[in-house]
């Protein structure tokens, strides 16, 4: 162990450059080094060690603080809460201000609870500026530091000291630095198991250049291996590839989800069996408006013979440009579809925002709009034709903004319980894992209202594929009341906080279910409401008393029923008989929460009520959606202060397929799962708050709603994961 005292700062994993900016101040005043990795974090092994932590609402799934007990339970831990960059920018100013006393100022912190790990057991890499370098060069390597999401820092101790299997020291050098002394001969001689890559510049311009150069070669130019290399052609090759906005962006609607008709994966009835569903994005329009390419590159096919466009079944996307375009080594093209006119020839250049075609309807179309489609060669997405993906995430907005998937989070896929029988193939944890996703599996549990019960449950054994658990707690099981009577919260409560304290595997609770519909009220449907007022009083005592025992558990109010109005008849005559009402005044109460449960269904198999706008046209429901796009309204009545947090779709089938005891799920594959997730995804598409995980109930042979026993309805589910949906966020 090392005879310094070393701190470091761990940032989520889908950090970008805003994240660093944000810190700067912080940085500025105390020289400490950021990572986002948390094996980097924790491998440090100086005498005294802190991690600061920085935990948004949706960071760490599984839980950080877990990982470092069992891992590098030797660390401190420094925990900082927040729920935007803007939060995190205050709270990290209010610290630098106060100099070297206010370093952990308004954290939560953790002691170390045991030694360091006796041996390594990954790589590590470490970018080290000298100390005393300005923004100027943390700048000139931003692209490298995002690229391979390395460590940096200033400190040449806390460089050497990781304790990775493999370390290299990524050592910058530039005029003056490090007091003109030889820091790869000081590090070999202080920490000789580290691998010195030495990076020596003379400007912060030079820097980046050089640091560029091997960000383009992805792995293989992490260390510089065979510099040097040649000069870049285009910064542009450095960047994602992105495609322009295909129309005149003075003519973008705002919200700006109203710029679209159908989506990827959208209708999958409309295309069935030839497609999956929808190949590409449809912008709305006007006859004879001006069409541009999204990207630089060569006219590769097209179609403007007038003979065709009477032939709209051989030619279904009548007048057609298809454009290729090269990103680095990677293939794309763009194809845009019933145009009135073309206005370039086969084989001509064409360069991003160059005028290519006009708007039509031409082909098989259904009113005038633009049909986008992608390709990335090479690639596939399910049944689709090979190469052909959503192009919703390369899209730049012309604010400069796109959406990028959260790829450091599950996907949204999920089921209610999973089959625990010993046919692996029938679990729908297997069936994630064998198509490559992560997802969500939920459990629930009846906990009574003892006190003194200290019982748990460990759910590790029961989630075959690593996937994300979600555990309802409910007092009970109609008639006993989903909450206790009033008089039983407190003793609730501490129930609640006995069994996540106590519980393995878990770290998602959602506390109680649908308390707006009667069979959920203590005594059944005869039995004593639960109205907004009470629920918050329970709610937050629960929470806080889970938060004493477990501070790094996700504690979300229950899922109300978005269709039941029982509280506006008699004897009750209340106005939280509109669902909306009632969600926002029980929101209203809750002192704090991590995230939001939701339930949404449609009334019927049909897949396309999915995608239905119907409305209830009375009281207390008027104009609430009656399908599966009710979880919009319920969203969209959420407090300001809540619309931040994820929100897990915990419950979503459709409804009924007849009278009792028909009830339960449709043995056909619709496509009403795949309609679902796309809906999902559509919604998540639009930036707000992120639906993280969708789950369809019931998965297990427990009630009416049984999935594992119809076939065509898992071969749904097996069907829409091949799109691998994750929530998103904006990225410049």
């Amino acid at each position: 162990m090392s005879d310094y005292v070393s701190h470091i700062i761990l940032l989520p994993q889908n950090a970008d450059w805003r994240w660093y900016e944000t810190l700067r101040p912080y940085l500025e005043a105390f020289r400490v080094t950021v990572t986002q990795s948390a094996d980097d974090a924790g491998s440090f092994h100086g005498a005294q060690h802190t991690v600061t932590i920085l935990q948004s609402p949706d960071a760490w799934p599984d839980g950080i603080i877990p990982f470092f007990r069992r891992r590098y339970p030797h660390a401190r831990l420094d925990t900082i809460r927040f729920t935007s960059l803007a939060q995190l920018g205050e709270l990290l100013d209010r610290r630098a201000a106060q100099g070297e006393p206010g370093r952990f100022a308004g954290g939560q912190l953790f002691d170390p609870t045991g030694p360091p790990p006796a041996a390594p057991d990954y790589d590590s890499h470490i970018v080290l500026l000298p100390n005393g370098s300005d923004w100027t060069w943390y700048r000139a390597i931003r692209r490298y530091l995002l690229r391979f999401r390395v460590t940096v820092t200033q400190s040449a101790d806390d460089a050497g000291s990781f304790h990775g299997r493999n370390h290299t020291v990524t050592a910058i050098v530039y005029p003056g630095a490090w007091g003109g002394d030889d820091i790869v001969a000081w590090l070999r001689e202080h920490y000789p198991d580290a691998r010195p890559d030495l990076v020596r510049e003379d400007t912060p311009e030079a820097l980046e250049r050089r640091m560029d150069r091997r960000v383009l070669r992805s792995e293989a130019g992490r260390f510089g291996q065979g510099e040097p290399y040649p000069d870049i052609q285009s910064g542009s090759e450095l960047e994602p590839f992105r495609l322009r906005w295909p129309l005149d962006p003075v003519r973008i609607k705002r919200p700006y989800w109203n710029n679209f008709t159908r989506h990827f994966a959208a209708s999958p009835w409309d295309y069935r069996p030839a497609l999956p569903a929808h190949e590409g994005l449809d912008f709305p329009g006007t006859e004879g408006e001006t069409i541009f390419a999204c990207a630089d590159g060569t006219v590769t096919q097209l179609d403007k013979d007038p003979n065709h466009l009477n032939q709209p079944g051989n030619f279904p996307y009548g007048f057609v440009i298809r454009i290729q375009h090269m990103h680095g080594n990677d293939r794309y093209e763009t194809l845009y579809a019933h145009l009135s006119e073309v206005l370039v020839d086969l084989n001509q250049r064409v360069r991003a925002g160059q005028p290519i075609g006009r708007m039509g309807h031409t082909g098989r179309a259904f009113g005038t709009h633009l049909h986008l489609n992608l390709k990335h060669f090479g690639h596939q997405t399910g049944e689709y034709t090979p190469g052909l993906i959503d192009p919703m995430p390369y899209l730049q907005w012309p604010d400069g903004w796109a959406l990028a998937p959260r790829d450091d989070l599950p996907h949204i896929y999920g089921v209610h319980e999973d089959y625990e029988g010993q046919e692996l193939h029938l679990k729908a944890g297997h069936m994630m894992r064998q198509a490559g996703v992560r997802g969500y599996i939920l459990w629930t549990e009846a906990l009574g209202a003892d006190p003194n019960n200290t019982s748990w449950a460990d759910y590790r054994p029961r989630v075959v594929g690593g996937h994300t658990v979600i555990v309802r707690l409910n007092h009970g099981y109609e008639p006993d009341g989903t909450l206790p009577s009033p008089n039983r919260y407190e003793d609730f409560a501490r129930r609640c906080a006995h069994f996540v304290r106590n519980s393995r595997g878990a770290r998602i609770y959602v506390i109680g279910n649908e308390m707006n519909n009667r069979r959920e009220w203590p005594g059944g449907v005869n039995g004593q409401p639960i109205l907004p007022e009470d629920y918050a009083r329970c709610f937050n005592l629960v929470y806080r008393r889970v938060k004493d025992v477990a501070p790094e558990a996700i504690v979300c109010p229950g899922a109300i029923d978005p269709y039941h109005a029982s509280l506006s008849l008699p004897p009750f005559n209340s106005p939280f008989g509109d669902i909306r009402q009632y969600w926002q005044a029980m929101l209203d109460q809750i002192e704090a929460c991590d995230g939001l449960a939701v339930h949404a269904y449609t009334h019927g198999p049909d897949p396309k009520l999915v995608e239905s706008t119907q409305e209830f046209v009375n009281p207390p429901l008027l104009r609430v959606r009656f399908n599966f796009l009710v979880f919009q309204d319920v969203l969209n009545a959420t407090p300001e202060r809540f619309r931040t947090l994820p929100v897990y779709l915990t419950e979503t089938n459709h409804l009924h397929t007849g009278q009792e005891p028909n009830w339960g799920w449709v043995n056909v594959n619709s496509g009403w799962v795949w309609a679902m997730y796309q809906q999902v995804d559509e919604w998540n598409q639009r930036g707000g708050q992120q639906i993280h995980a969708a789950l369809i109930y019931r998965y297990p042979n427990l009630d009416p709603w049984v999935i594992v026993n119809k076939p065509q309805v898992v071969e749904d589910f097996k069907d829409v994961l091949s799109l691998k949906l994750r929530p998103y966020y904006w990225r410049v």
